[in-house]
C-alpha cells in the first residue's frame, strides 16, 4: 500500500482512536514511500548512508536505473568492487587493517583475443594478468610481453631507455654478483640478432655453445672451430709483426727460425693445432714452413722456414701462422 490520507478531516470533527491508529499505522508501514522514489535530490545534510547489501557481480548493492548489473558491491570485508555488465572491473581490497590496493581481476581470452584489465583508450592496449605469477603486456588484443615469476628471485632484467645517439640498454640486475643472461627460442626457432641493415654484432668475448655437435652444424661458431690465434710477420732480420691476433710477441731467433709467443696459454702443449707457411719474392722461389719437433709448449711455438727445393733454412719475406685449440681461461 502506498503512502496516502487514511481520512479526510473537517472542521469540528471528533478524532476517534481508531482513525487516529490508522493514520499512524499508514506512516509506520508505508514510511519507506517517503522517499521511494525519489522526486528530487536526496541531501543527507551530513549523515552517512549506511547498511547497504554487498550485492554480487551481477546484482551489485548500489546499481543503476535500467542497468541492475552495473554498480559498487562488496565481496568480502574490506572490498569494494566496481561492477560492470555482471562482471567485477576492479576491487579496492585492504589486506591488514589501514592498508589498501586497487586489484584488478585476472582474466583470460575471449575467442583468441585478449581484453585487458587495464586498458588504455580502447579496450585492446593494456595490461593484464592471465594467471598466478605473471604479468602480459598486451597490444592489438595480442600478448606482446610476458613477465613471469620465479619463486624467491632476486635477479632481474632491465631495460634502461637512452638519449641522442646513445644506446639503449638491455641488462641483468639483482642482488647476485654474477648473473647469466639466457635468450631461448621454442623449440627449433632461429635466434636472430639484427636485420639487414645491422653493421655487426659486438660480443664482450666468445660464443660458447650449450652442446657440441660433432661434426659441427654449418658455420657454427664456437672456440674448437674457430682460430686461437693468427700472425702474419716479417721474417727478415729485425722480425716485424704486420698484423697478429692473440699473439704477444714474434722473435727471429737465428736464420729462417722464429719463436712466436702466445697472449694466452694454451691448456695442453699437444693439444693445439699451429699451421704456417712462407712467402719469398725473390730468391729460391717455393719456400716451406713448419713446426720444430718438440718446439710446443702451451705459451709459444717455434717455427722454420726453408727453401723447398733444399730444405735450407732462409728467412721469408712474409710468414703467415695460425693456431686453434683450447686455451686457459
Amino acid at each position: 500500500m502506498a503512502l496516502s490520507r487514511v481520512h479526510n478531516w473537517i472542521s469540528g470533527e471528533v478524532l476517534s482512536a481508531s482513525d487516529l491508529n490508522a493514520e499512524f499505522n499508514n506512516l509506520i508501514d508505508n514510511a519507506g514511500s517517503l522517499i521511494t522514489p525519489l522526486t528530487q535530490n536526496l541531501d543527507f545534510d551530513g549523515f552517512s548512508l549506511v547498511d547497504l547489501a554487498r550485492g554480487t557481480a551481477s546484482s551489485p548493492g548500489l546499481a543503476f536505473t535500467g542497468d541492475t548489473n552495473t554498480g559498487l558491491e562488496s565481496p568480502g570485508a574490506d572490498q569494494v568492487s566496481l561492477t560492470a555488465g555482471g562482471a567485477t572491473a576492479f576491487s579496492v581490497v585492504a589486506r591488514t587493517t589501514g592498508t589498501s590496493y586497487v586489484e584488478f581481476k585476472r582474466d583470460g581470452s575471449i575467442n583468441e583475443r585478449f581484453y585487458p584489465a587495464l586498458a588504455f583508450g580502447g579496450p585492446d592496449d593494456g595490461v593484464m594478468s592471465l594467471t598466478a605469477g605473471t604479468v602480459n603486456l598486451v597490444s592489438a588484443g595480442r600478448i606482446v610481453l610476458q613477465a613471469s615469476a620465479y619463486t624467491n628471485a632476486t635477479n632481474y632484467l632491465r631495460v634502461t631507455p637512452s638519449q641522442t645517439t646513445a644506446a639503449v640498454v638491455i641488462d641483468v640486475a639483482g642482488a647476485d654478483t654474477n648473473i647469466p643472461l639466457t635468450i631461448d627460442t621454442k623449440g627449433t626457432g632461429r635466434l636472430t640478432l639484427g636485420s639487414a641493415d645491422t653493421v655487426d654484432v659486438t660480443v664482450a668475448t666468445a660464443f660458447v655453445p650449450a652442446s657440441v655437435m660433432s661434426p659441427p652444424q654449418r658455420h657454427a661458431l664456437y672456440k674448437e672451430n674457430v682460430p686461437s690465434a693468427w700472425v702474419t710477420f716479417r721474417g727478415k732480420v729485425g722480425a716485424s709483426i704486420y698484423a697478429s691476433f692473440g699473439v704477444s710477441s714474434v722473435v727471429r731467433d737465428s736464420n729462417g727460425q722464429y719463436t712466436i709467443t702466445w697472449s694466452r696459454p694454451f691448456q695442453q702443449a699437444s693439444a693445439y693445432l699451429v699451421m704456417a707457411t712462407a712467402m719469398q719474392s725473390t730468391g729460391p722461389g717455393l719456400m716451406i714452413a713448419s713446426v720444430q719437433q718438440g718446439g710446443m709448449s702451451s705459451t709459444s711455438t717455434i717455427i722454420h722456414t726453408a727453401a723447398a727445393a733444399t730444405g735450407t733454412a732462409i728467412d721469408a719475406d712474409q710468414v703467415y701462422v695460425m693456431a686453434m685449440g683450447p686455451q686457459e681461461s
